[in-house]
C-alpha cells in the first residue's frame, strides 16, 4: 500500500512514498483542475516544500481535498478544492467524486491542467488540509475516504 505525505517520488514536489507500485497505480489518477475555482493567493510570495509561490499566483497545496464540479458550467467534470460555500458541487463531496491532491500545483506549472490525486492508501494525518472552517471535517473525511489509513509517525 502507498504512503502519502511522507516522502517524495519523482522530485521534491510529490508527497507520495510508494511502497507497492501496483496499488499506487490503481488508486492514483491525473484529474483535471478547475482553475477558475481557485482564488489568487496571498499578498506576498511564500515557499512551500521548496517550491516558490509568487504573490497573486493561484496554487493548490498537497493534502487538499478536491471535489468534482457537477454544476453545468465551463468547469463541469473538473476538480476544485472543497468549499462549503460553493454552489457548483464542491460543497457536497461524494465517494468517487472526491480525491486528495498529492502534489502542490501552481496554475502556470507545466501540466498544471491536471493534478495527481488519490482516494486510498496510507496518509500522514498532519499533512492533510482538514478540520479548519473552510475545509472538510474529519468526520466527513472518514466517510468519503474509507480506504485511507493513517501512518504511524516514527
Amino acid at each position: 500500500m502507498g504512503v502519502y505525505g511522507k516522502g517524495s517520488v519523482g522530485g521534491a514536489q510529490g508527497i507520495l512514498e510508494q511502497a507497492q507500485a501496483s496499488f499506487a497505480a490503481e488508486r492514483i489518477a491525473q484529474l483535471p483542475i478547475a482553475w477558475e475555482t481557485v482564488a489568487a493567493a496571498l499578498n506576498t510570495a511564500i515557499e512551500i516544500n521548496g517550491w516558490r509561490v509568487e504573490a497573486g499566483e493561484r496554487f493548490l497545496r498537497h493534502g487538499t481535498v478536491m471535489v468534482e464540479v457537477t454544476a453545468e458550467c465551463e468547469s463541469q467534470g473538473m476538480f476544485g478544492a472543497y468549499d462549503p460555500n460553493a454552489t457548483d458541487g464542491r460543497q457536497a463531496p461524494q465517494i468517487g467524486r472526491a480525491f486528495i491532491l498529492d502534489e502542490l500545483v501552481r496554475e502556470y506549472d507545466r501540466n498544471a491542467e491536471v493534478g495527481k490525486m488519490f482516494d486510498a492508501g496510507t496518509a500522514h494525518r498532519d499533512r492533510l488540509l482538514i478540520g479548519d472552517d473552510e475545509q472538510i471535517s474529519w468526520e466527513e473525511f472518514a466517510s468519503l475516504f474509507p480506504a485511507i489509513e493513517f501512518a504511524h509517525e516514527s
